[in-house]
């Protein structure tokens, strides 16, 4: 009872937070395509714990993907929460790779002639079935084990250009009658970490919740102790943020409120807009929604002016300092 109540609230989230299908939290490609893999892995992680239908298939849904991604994307665009600026800049936290998503190991007795195929390197291997998995993937060859001839059957690694899930394209794999095993290569011990976890609390709207997490002491076999930052993300694209968890940080010279958030004001602007937060010198760049740029320099008074040829519209501003870089959407009246 408890995990079908789970099952649908999950459901209405991904729904209320993605009803199209698309990603409605605004970011250049550059941030997108940085957290797409956590997105990815995210969706893998939820559709593994809820048991649903996802797990046999091979792509990873859209719709499941693209409202991880919404979340991630709506605390990266939240520059005036300084803990944002903590678990982005200073530790740069993305989701532990617990799930690989574009390697897959097939073993298989070695005399095959497919397999000797393999081993040389030539696809398509002739053995029609197997081939129709590798273009409909579009795997290549990464890795050719013989263990040392200490076994009739070696290894092939197949390598693809996208994510995948890939127990899933295991599957695939093991259906073939010479397949001896096949399944996801393996990343051991623990680390820094995103995880999204269903937390409700009574009298409050439903969110997204986002723990972003640093983890010390032998990580190889589990991490000793973690300290977490909470934060929740609703369908509009806001963010709170809720309170940190956990172990103190052990790091010498760490303060998590040491980052100062960056505000750009006026935003919208007409011609010249005022950045606060940033340090004495700094590199800047404007670029619009399709990535191009349209303008950038240095700059060591905060004041960005001479702006009147940018036409109306939203444009990304990147400020890089010494220590951090952040992007903020700014718009032109």
């Amino acid at each position: 009872m408890i995990r079908l109540f789970y099952l649908l609230a999950f459901i209405i989230l991904v729904f209320a937070n993605n009803a199209g299908g698309q990603i409605n939290c605004i970011a250049p490609d550059s941030i997108i395509e940085k957290y797409k893999d956590d997105a990815d892995r995210l969706a893998l992680r939820r559709i593994s714990e809820l048991n649903l239908s996802y797990q046999d298939s091979v792509e990873i849904p859209k719709i499941i993907s693209d409202s991880f991604l919404n979340e991630l994307i709506a605390v990266y665009n939240a520059v005036n929460i300084p803990e944002r600026d903590t678990v982005i800049n200073l530790f740069n936290i993305h989701t532990f790779p617990d799930m690989i998503m574009r390697t897959v190991v097939v073993a298989a007795d070695s005399n095959l002639n497919w397999m000797q195929q393999l081993h040389n390197g030539v696809i398509p291997t002739g053995y029609h079935t197997l081939d129709s998995i590798i273009a409909k993937y579009d795997l290549t060859i990464d890795e050719y084990n013989t263990w040392s001839n200490w076994f009739s059957w070696h290894a092939v690694y197949f390598k693809s250009q996208v994510n995948y899930n890939i127990p899933a394209l295991a599957t695939a794999f093991e259906t073939l009658p010479d397949v001896y095993f096949s399944e996801p290569t393996n990343f051991a011990g623990d680390g820094d970490d995103i995880s999204d976890e269903l937390v409700f609390i009574v009298g409050e709207n439903f969110g997204h919740n986002l723990f972003y997490s640093v983890g010390w002491g032998d990580c190889l076999s589990g991490c000793i102790a973690r300290r977490a930052w909470w934060f929740k993300t609703y369908d509009d694209c806001s963010v709170q943020f809720v309170e940190a968890l956990g172990s103190s940080l052990p790091f010498t010279g760490i303060d998590e409120q040491s980052v100062t958030p960056i505000s750009i004001q006026p935003n919208p602007f007409e011609t010249v807009f005022r950045i606060e937060g940033v340090s004495d010198s700094f590199e800047y760049s404007i670029s619009d929604i399709n990535g191009r740029n349209m303008v950038s320099g240095k700059s060591i008074e905060k004041n960005i002016s001479n702006l009147e040829n940018l036409i109306p519209g939203i444009y990304f501003l990147t400020i890089k300092e010494r220590d951090r870089v952040s992007t903020h959407k700014v718009i032109k009246e």
